[in-house]
């Protein structure tokens, strides 16, 4: 998706009644577009990885509840 899109989507989901999960990485534009909701982090492995070394990555999730 591009920048647009993500912000046409954050502002249909911030003005939704219904509860909202969002699920990625996080960036500045997500912080941005769902300042004020609740923010929960937590590390998953990285089985896609190529490669000897696998990294973590943090996985969070965004909800307006």
């Amino acid at each position: 998706m591009t920048d647009a899109e993500h912000r046409s989507l954050g502002l249909l989901l911030r003005n939704c009644k219904a509860k909202v999960v969002i699920s990625g990485y996080r960036s500045p534009l997500y912080d941005e577009l769902y300042a004020g909701w609740r923010l929960e982090a937590f590390g998953v492995a990285n089985h896609a990885a190529v490669g000897e070394e696998k990294s973590e990555k943090v996985e969070c999730l965004w909800m307006n509840y």
